[in-house]
């Protein structure tokens, strides 16, 4: 998707908001994560990262929930 489209026109964060929106409706937005005795129970090829959709500078807050 473009950053600038004339169909979709974004003006409250700018127009590299947009494409971020799409992407997001796509991707997931949380995840769940087995834990033991307070460590993430990973495999040894994974991971969790935060991927970043706006190419501006975004302030975020991670919020962890633990269940259990």
């Amino acid at each position: 998707m473009p950053e600038v489209d004339p169909h979709f026109i974004h003006t409250l964060e700018g127009t590299g908001d947009m494409p971020s929106h799409i992407k997001m409706a796509l991707a997931y937005t949380s995840e769940s994560v087995p834990t033991v005795d307070g460590w993430l129970l990973l495999g040894t090829w994974q991971s969790v990262l935060l991927w970043e959709q706006c190419r501006t500078l975004q302030v975020r807050r991670v919020v962890v929930t633990v269940l259990g």
